[in-house]
């Protein structure tokens, strides 16, 4: 008959009398001899020697892997700087006196207007990479060879609306998935958007002065901001979007997954959206400036310069080129972020020829609707902050000079 015995830790005794109070209490199933016993205990002995060969070693100098470790963050934070600080400056020594004002509007309205509508740029991202249960239809890939097979799919287009992804996104992840990218997106647009505005509006006057068009000569100052603006964004924006795509990428935060990026990619982890981010930048930039400024300087001629018409005359103007920029700019924005969302050594164009041969030009179109909303939102916001920031600071309202 089979007989449960519960040896309690001081009780186990091994033949030398030792007591083995340390190990964990022991079920014994139908033991009858000592020998049994010592067997039960030479096999417990053993396990526990695997399990402390197999446990981590305490590091040494805890302060100085810290250490390190800021060493390296802040490290990669001035590589990425840098370059910014540079063309600014340059840019302000030939600018005339007083241009600081249009980098100091555009940083602050970039930046605020991208950060408070972050969880709709992370819902329209996870739509266009993620394979979700948001996602009707799974069966495709558009992935180039060299990261097919390693469990990195990205959707096709037939996803769910944005309030749905959403839902399915917060029940899933928490509350917090909507949050992720947030510091990237802060500090990235406080560069992206003072180099983008300033550039826009120290370059239209002397465009204007050589071609004559206003269109062109604003088109032109759009073309060569949106170029500098999205070289200075590139590595922010290739992080954030792997944060998104990865949930579980840098636990330590935004900081710290830079860091592993940087150790593990180098600076062309960062930089290989660099074509695609061009491809969406410039013409989001041109379409943007060109169709504010347009139509802004149109409303105000048929307002009649009426003063209580100036929110009107803004809000309506940055309404349309929020619409106009977004339809313009939608293919780069689905490259950049199929191409910064995945490891690998594929390239934007290889993308671009996966995702036509398997969804034709709609596919470059997957999550419009979720950014309609989002670049509806950051740039009418964006904009009516600009204008008001500019009037703040004793300069014309856009359309009025």
């Amino acid at each position: 008959m089979m007989r449960l015995t519960l040896v309690p830790p001081s009780s186990t005794t091994s033949a030398a009398g030792d007591t083995a109070g340390s190990k964990p209490p022991v079920f014994i199933f139908g033991l009858k001899t000592r020998a049994d016993l010592e067997a039960i205990k030479e096999t417990l002995q053993r396990s526990s020697g695997a399990s402390r060969s197999n446990s981590p070693v305490p590091v040494q100098g805890g302060a100085e892997s810290s250490s390190s470790s800021s060493s390296k963050s802040l490290i990669y934070i001035l590589f990425f700087t840098t370059p910014f600080l540079i063309a600014s400056s340059l840019l302000l020594l030939i600018s005339p006196l007083g241009s600081w004002r249009y980098f100091l509007a555009g940083g602050l309205c970039a930046s605020v207007s991208h950060a408070v509508t972050t969880p709709i740029d992370v819902v329209k991202t996870r739509q266009q990479v993620d394979e979700g249960d948001y996602v009707k239809n799974k069966t495709k890939d558009r992935l180039p060879n060299d990261v097919q097979g390693k469990g990195e799919e990205t959707q096709t287009h037939h996803s769910y609306g944005v309030w749905k992804t959403c839902r399915v996104l917060v029940k899933s992840e928490g509350w917090s998935v909507l949050l992720r990218g947030l510091g990237p997106t802060t500090v990235g647009y406080v560069a992206e958007g003072a180099l983008k505005f300033g550039t826009y509006e120290v370059l239209k006057p002397l465009a204007l002065n050589v071609v004559g068009s206003r269109a062109v000569a604003f088109s032109i100052a759009g073309a060569a901001a949106g170029a500098a603006a999205g070289l200075v964004l590139c590595p922010m924006e290739a992080l954030r979007i792997r944060l998104v795509s990865e949930p579980s990428f840098g636990g330590g935060g935004w900081l710290e997954a830079g860091r592993l990026m940087m150790e593990r990619e180098g600076p062309r982890g960062f930089m290989k959206g660099c074509s695609a981010m061009l491809a969406k930048q410039v013409p989001y930039t041109v379409v943007k400036q060109v169709t504010f400024d347009l139509v802004a300087r149109a409303a105000y001629g048929q307002a009649g310069g009426k003063d209580g018409a100036k929110f009107a005359v803004v809000l309506f103007s940055a309404a349309a080129a929020s619409v106009m920029s977004c339809l313009a700019s939608q293919p780069g924005d689905m490259l950049l972020s199929v191409v910064n969302a995945h490891k690998g050594k594929s390239r934007a164009r290889d993308f671009a020829r996966k995702i036509r041969a398997e969804d034709g030009l709609g596919g470059f179109f997957t999550g419009l609707r979720a950014r309609l909303v989002h670049v509806g939102a950051i740039v009418t916001l964006q904009l009516v902050i600009y204008d008001a920031v500019k009037r703040l600071c004793g300069l014309a309202a856009t359309g009025m000079a």
